[in-house]
């Protein structure tokens, strides 16, 4: 991996960490407030630009077809809790395996939220 590209998801897993700790702070478990949602979908800006490789960017842009599809993921991430719509979970189905994983891997400890989302979605 090229540095600026591990500089760029080292930045992202950072403000993915920080993220969750300011949905922890404020209290109600799977609730998530306005503010929160904004930061997401410019948090999901963010990951898009910084998508180094095309094949990245090429896997971003699929999910960015469905309106709202990027910002459900990274709430549903947030709050840990999936809320994710059936047109967004058809996508992540078509997008394939590689797509799947290079989306995931932009998310801290995504293992577990990877399995949580294929199972919501009934993917294998």
């Amino acid at each position: 991996m090229a540095k600026s590209t591990t500089t760029a998801v080292m930045g992202l897993s950072f403000l993915l960490l920080l993220v969750s700790a300011i949905a922890e702070t404020e209290g109600a478990a799977g609730a998530v407030s306005p503010q929160l949602n904004f930061v997401a979908a410019k948090l999901a800006q963010v990951m898009e630009q910084n998508a180094e490789t095309e094949g990245i960017r090429d896997c971003w842009n699929a999910l960015t077809q469905i309106p709202g599809c990027v910002p459900e993921l990274i709430g549903s991430y947030i709050s840990r809790r999936i809320a994710i719509r059936y047109v967004c979970c058809l996508r992540l189905g078509a997008i394939g395996q590689q797509c799947f994983d290079s989306i995931f891997s932009s998310f801290p400890f995504y293992q577990k939220f990877e399995r949580g989302v294929k199972k919501f979605c009934h993917l294998r």
